[in-house]
């Protein structure tokens, strides 16, 4: 069975900042041959010029690869050493460029391999591919920084860059293959949520995240909870994740619901009812394997949603406890007359074998 994994930045956040340090390291001019050793043993100084002396753009498939292979080892190392210094400009462009190419190839040969998997290898080998995602993410995050301080642009919060770069990735597939790679990308967001404690990360990365899910939820990724093999301590995880999860998709509807006109309200949030019940949230929040919700998912859903949304008003900020309250208030108020128009389906689903 397995234990949900501790958040990020209190286990690898100071040594793969380290590395990352180090890849924006100058290249001293002076007394040093420039050599590029073989990418599957480089040393970070080895990496490092790989990175930002060679377009990679120019490469072959099979060094790409090895690079993509040696750069990950290297950001989940234990003990990755070295000292500090300054990029130049010409230098961060190239290894932002570079480093584009690398999550590219990484992202498109770590998906198609999962494709060749049975359903527990797939499981195992996506939680154990977490750790990378996240070590991704954060490299793409400081060459990011970096490259808006060389620019002189003000600093900005994560942007989930590397998201929206899969996203694109996975369009630009011919159509043969891009259902699968959905399906690995949406299998990958279920895994990280039945192994992480959600609660550990801030509201804001909550709220960031939670958009991003929605989406993937929209496009049909509740399925991959009948893909693969949950354990139930998965499911609890999962389950524990999803309602922190639905409290930063209500504070950042609540901050859109108060900017709206009054008359537009009401459709606003029989909008939001129809989101959540086209998300299938009776497969995610299923105790068991294919058990569902009973009750119909959408009011078993919403019923839960407000048992929970005084704790939630009370634990937030000052600041943003009476739009939370002016939300939860409409909810109620638009509730009672959405089921009433939802009931055949609502039925329907219940008489279902």
């Amino acid at each position: 069975m397995m234990n949900p994994s501790p958040p990020p930045e209190k286990r690898r956040w100071p040594r793969r900042l380290l590395v990352v340090t180090l890849l924006l390291a100058i290249i001293a001019a002076a007394g040093w041959r420039i050599t590029f050793p073989d990418p599957q043993t480089a040393s970070v100084a080895g990496l490092r010029r790989w990175l930002v002396l060679r377009d990679l753009s120019q490469q072959s498939d099979e060094t790409v690869l090895a690079l993509v292979d040696r750069l990950q080892v290297l950001l989940l190392s234990e003990d990755s050493t070295g000292s500090i210094a300054e990029a130049t400009d010409a230098q961060l462009k190239r290894l932002g460029a570079n480093i584009d190419i690398l999550s590219h190839a990484w992202f498109l040969a770590r998906a198609r391999y999962y494709q060749t998997l049975d359903r527990t290898q797939g499981l195992n080998y996506l939680s154990e591919q977490i750790d990378a995602v996240l070590a991704w993410g954060e490299l793409d995050d400081q060459i990011q920084t970096q490259l808006r301080i060389a620019n002189k642009e003000p600093p900005a919060a994560s942007t989930l860059r590397l998201l929206d770069q899969i996203d694109s990735w996975v369009q630009k597939e011919p159509d043969n293959q891009r259902k699968q790679l959905e399906n690995a990308r949406a299998d990958a967001v279920l895994v990280w949520l039945a192994t992480s404690d959600l609660e550990e990360y801030e509201m804001s990365v909550r709220r960031a995240v939670v958009e991003r899910i929605t989406v993937e939820l929209e496009l049909g990724s509740g399925d991959a909870a009948d893909r693969l093999p949950l354990t139930d301590a998965h499911r609890a995880q999962l389950l524990d994740s999803a309602w922190l999860l639905m409290e930063a998709w209500f504070q950042n509807r609540a901050d859109e619901f108060v900017e709206l006109p009054f008359e537009e309200r009401a459709k606003f949030m029989e909008d939001q009812l129809d989101k959540v019940a086209s998300w299938q949230l009776e497969k995610i929040l299923a105790t068991e394997p294919g058990s569902g919700l009973p009750n119909g998912e959408l009011l078993t859903v919403v019923t839960q949603l407000l048992a929970l949304i005084p704790e939630w008003i009370e634990r937030a900020p000052a600041d943003q406890q009476q739009r939370l309250q002016h939300l939860a208030d409409e909810l109620r108020h638009s509730l009672a007359g959405y089921l009433l128009r939802s009931l055949p389906s609502l039925l329907e689903g219940n008489l279902d074998p």
